[in-house]
């Protein structure tokens, strides 16, 4: 008899699984509980978030491949204390021009006055 289950999509006996997503810029690590049914983009909009990271150009790479948002880590056999590796660029946050803040053109190329 044949077993029709595939075990790519067997899900872990846990219904809870603790991943970290480690920053490859600074080291820095962050821990986080998920559902193992919930789509991983909730995962990756928290750590942008918390992070100041901008969602659209991070890529979070777990054993090799880029993480898609709608994987979930029961689609892909994520166990307790796996890492997840993120790239991307940090959001610096810019100071709001003044009123006393203008733009002065000089020939064909504008420069900052205040």
């Amino acid at each position: 008899m044949v077993n029709s289950v595939s075990k790519r999509c067997v899900a872990p006996k846990e219904k809870k699984v603790i991943l970290k997503i480690r920053n490859q810029h600074d080291g820095g690590e962050d821990v986080y509980k998920m559902s193992v049914d919930v789509h991983l983009k909730k995962l990756m909009l928290a750590y942008c978030d918390k992070r100041n990271f901008n969602y659209k150009t991070a890529r979070f790479i777990y054993k090799g491949n880029f993480l898609k948002p709608r994987q979930t880590p029961a689609k892909l056999m994520m166990e307790y204390g796996d890492v997840i590796y993120m790239h991307g660029h940090q959001i610096s946050h810019c100071p709001v021009l003044t009123s006393k803040a203008r733009f002065i053109p000089i020939s064909s190329s504008f420069r900052f006055h205040a």
